[in-house]
């Protein structure tokens, strides 16, 4: 029998220098020899900020100046389950030291996902490679239009794009598919294909490092099939319940789009799930949520601050 959920505050510090801290759990502590973002429990009663100004003060001699939500993540271990307060401490007074013994160590974000974590991690470093806005393609009249329209989602400085026709019925020719695979390699920016262009990807450079799938939640269930066509950067889903949301986490996804927020004009007859509903999924969620649907870049704040990662929208970054 697993004993009652235990609650941790974890904090992601960046120093001057932009590196973050980790440190080694020591040997006789749950997964000893792992390395971790540090923090700990929080007491009964006590605020998570709190609780994470403690515990960074105990561990590594660190006062925090300046911080901010990052992600809640609530993870099952055969013997308890874990709920993670992850909070990017922006700013700190101190020099950090393992003041309990423990090995400590700056890194660069890039190199996180080389070091020994436990998996629940994958979310928290996932959440911190993750942008605030995924940018939608829309309609476009012409090649030319769809290029002009695209090139204009990148200027905008958006670096998460999810290629998806319009009207899910028809396609987006090959060529226009080879060509978004190629100006998003060349600006750095990280493309997700929908599910709905599965057929094309086939044809596409498999040499490719930042291409990603984006399932529709009718596609939820062929998401392993898919998988294995391509080596994904990220796979992600459109969700719209709390099943599909379920369903996503046991799929182990790396982020979702919840949808709708509010009215939108492309899903005219969808109800609006509002910022209440999105907040309370974003708690059953164990991975970084998108809030989609009638958004616009002023709602990113809002969408952050009830637990998502920030807003996707076609409208909002295609012209």
């Amino acid at each position: 029998m697993k004993s009652k959920s235990v609650h941790v505050a974890v904090g992601v510090v960046r120093d001057s220098r932009q590196r973050i801290l980790v440190a080694q759990r020591q040997t006789g502590q749950h997964l000893a020899g792992l390395w971790e973002f540090p923090g700990g429990k929080v007491e009964n009663g006590e605020e998570v900020i709190h609780a994470l100004a403690r515990e960074l003060k105990e561990e590594v001699g660190i006062t925090i100046v300046e911080s901010e939500p990052l992600i809640e993540i609530q993870h099952e271990y055969p013997e308890k389950t874990v709920l993670l307060d992850v909070y990017c401490v922006k700013n700190f007074i101190g020099e950090a030291v393992g003041r309990e013994g423990q090995t400590i160590q700056w890194v660069q974000q890039r190199d996180l996902r080389t070091i020994n974590f436990p998996d629940v991690n994958r979310v928290i470093i996932n959440a911190l490679d993750l942008p605030d806005t995924v940018g939608i393609t829309g309609s476009f009249d012409s090649e030319t239009q769809f290029k002009s329209s695209f090139e204009n989602l990148i200027r905008a400085g958006v670096r998460l794009i999810q290629l998806r026709p319009a009207d899910m019925r028809q396609e987006i020719p090959l060529g226009l598919i080879r060509y978004a695979c190629e100006e998003s390699a060349r600006a750095g920016v990280d493309l997700q294909i929908n599910s709905c262009l599965f057929p094309s990807i086939q044809h596409i450079d498999p040499t490719y490092t930042h291409i990603g799938l984006h399932l529709r939640s009718s596609d939820l269930r062929q998401a392993q099939e898919m998988r294995e066509e391509f080596n994904f950067k990220y796979v992600s889903a459109a969700c719209h319940s709390i099943d599909e949301v379920e369903f996503a986490n046991n799929l182990q996804l790396d982020f979702i789009l919840l949808s709708p927020v509010k009215e939108t004009q492309t899903h005219l007859d969808a109800i609006p799930i509002g910022w209440s509903c999105f907040a309370e999924l974003c708690k059953k969620a164990k991975m970084p949520v998108y809030a989609l649907g009638g958004l616009k870049p002023s709602d990113i704040q809002t969408a952050r601050e009830v637990g998502g990662q920030g807003i996707a929208s076609i409208s909002a970054f295609w012209s």
